[in-house]
């Protein structure tokens, strides 16, 4: 692991980053890039972040069949969590997929089965069924892992091996929860797969930096170089700034990790392939109940989907900015929805009541074609 382009930073370099990024936000929208890397082509002219994400999402057309807007499967589910999976595939549904699957230990299975009949069940995490599991992949518009997965070793395994098949069919990859302590364990999983998304914390982060580069993450506020120039981008209607990648964290690992996509959640949400960086500005909540984040998990599944898929137009976007900008979609779609329902419910806000807001959410990002109504 430490042969790999390996970094070293600390204080300084920590330092150095924020005053990178804090310049680059002070001009219009942003300016990115690492050496070699042209300015990102959704940001050239007056065109918005939001804008461009608009054009992965497909438009309802009369000639469309069910599952070609997105059937994304979820490896999750175990004695101790049921509602983690349950959660990614219903939120990949209320965000504008056709169909949604659970992979899951058979421990699991009726519990889900009995929350909602929207989601179809297998019980083929390991075991006798595992390749049950595998061949769900070849109906699969992308995999999502790690909600409710645990850490039992043979859902470990079958989870692991479900990665690497997916990978065989090129599909996009969404890593999350414990797929995360899995993928500490063993980089190479999605080392150099560029269809690949992880969607850490900060404590899954700091795991996974350390696994990589054998030391901490650098500490530094990112939150407040942004803060400022956020709110005004708000106020003009945009989900994202672009920003000078520098020495930032994020895209270290994202580069070591061959150019996987990184949302590293926070504050705002820092994405990155390593080559560029994108900060998610949309305003969220301050509620931080369980589950919100399975609920990204699975709208990054289908945003991931939107963005590779060749059968949706995306006229203007440079191909290898689309997976982030997929990635920034599903975080400015969690956060308007986690923001509408803290509205409605204050501190009694749970993640239910966040995906109940994923329709009012979308449509206020990205609205339904009048022709389509």
């Amino acid at each position: 692991r430490r042969s790999m382009r390996h970094w070293r930073g600390g204080v300084g370099a920590a330092a150095a980053a924020a005053a990178i990024v804090l310049g680059a936000l002070t001009g219009a929208a942003l300016v990115a890039g690492a050496e070699g890397v042209d300015q990102p082509a959704a940001c050239m002219g007056d065109d918005m972040l939001l804008n461009a994400v608009r054009r992965l999402v497909p438009g309802l057309r009369g000639d469309l069949h069910k599952g070609q807007a997105g059937k994304i499967a979820v490896v999750g589910g175990s004695f101790e969590y049921t509602g983690a999976p349950y959660y990614a595939a219903v939120s990949s549904l209320k965000a504008g997929g056709d169909l949604a699957y659970i992979i899951c230990h058979e421990k699991a299975a009726v519990p889900i089965k009995t929350y909602s009949p929207e989601v179809i069940v297998l019980p083929a995490l390991g075991g006798d069924d595992h390749e049950k599991g595998v061949a769900l992949l070849d109906r699969s518009h992308a995999l999502v892992v790690g909600p409710g997965l645990g850490r039992d070793p043979e859902s470990l395994d079958a989870a692991s091996d479900l990665i690497k098949k997916a990978k065989d069919r090129d599909i996009p990859i969404v890593l999350d929860g414990d797929a995360l302590f899995l993928l500490t364990q063993d980089l190479s999983l999605v080392q150099d797969y560029r269809n690949a998304v992880l969607t850490p914390n900060v404590v899954e982060f700091g795991r996974l930096f350390k696994a990589m580069f054998d030391e901490d993450p650098p500490k530094y506020d990112f939150e407040a170089a942004v803060r400022g120039k956020a709110s005004q981008a708000r106020e003009s209607g945009e989900i994202g700034l672009w920003a000078d990648v520098g020495d930032s964290a994020v895209a270290r690992l994202a580069s070591a990790l061959g150019h996987v996509t990184i949302v590293q959640k926070g504050e705002f949400d820092l994405i990155s392939d390593g080559h560029k960086l994108v900060v998610s500005i949309t305003q969220g909540s301050t509620r931080r109940c369980g589950g919100q984040g399975d609920v990204l998990a699975g709208t990054t599944g289908l945003f991931a989907h939107w963005a590779l898929s060749s059968e949706f137009g995306k006229e203007g976007l440079a191909k290898d900015e689309t997976l982030l900008l997929g990635a920034l979609g599903a975080s400015a779609l969690t956060r308007t929805a986690s923001r509408l329902a803290f509205g409605k419910h204050k501190r009694s806000m749970t993640t239910p009541n966040l995906m109940d807001e994923l329709g009012e959410a979308a449509e206020s990002l990205f609205p339904v074609a009048p022709s389509s109504l």
